[in-house]
């Protein structure tokens, strides 16, 4: 069942989606790339 407007909470959702937002442009404007837990598969082969 959806929220009705009245029980949304607009302030905390703006919070959030600025959250959202700006980690993901610090992320995606980092000099070097994250590490990961494992590296890339190779499962998908160039032809």
């Amino acid at each position: 069942m959806a929220p009705t407007i009245d029980k949304i909470e607009f302030d905390l959702l703006q919070k959030r989606a600025q959250l959202v937002f700006y980690t993901a442009w610090v992320i995606s404007n980092r000099e070097n790339r994250l590490v990961v837990d494992k590296p890339a598969s190779k499962s998908v082969e160039s032809h």
